[in-house]
């Protein structure tokens, strides 16, 4: 399976932007049936059981725009 390296370079520059000098970071890349990319990460929050993936903040951006997420690269 190929790597996206577009998408791959954009959770790392939101890594880099939002959460710099974190030891250990995550983020998530998702290309939209239009071609555009959104990102995002998971909020730090004190008790561990409301805690989200990094994919949701991408996922309701997506829902939000009314874009599909792209399952597969042209």
């Amino acid at each position: 399976m190929a790597v996206d390296q577009e998408l791959v370079s954009a959770a790392v520059e939101l890594v880099q932007v939002r959460l710099p000098g974190q030891q250990w970071a995550g983020a998530a890349a998702m290309r939209l049936s239009d071609g555009s990319i959104v990102t995002s990460t998971a909020p730090s929050v004190p008790n561990p059981a409301v805690e989200t993936c990094h994919e949701t903040g991408a996922f309701c951006e997506a829902h939000k725009l009314n874009q599909e997420v792209r399952t597969q690269c042209a």
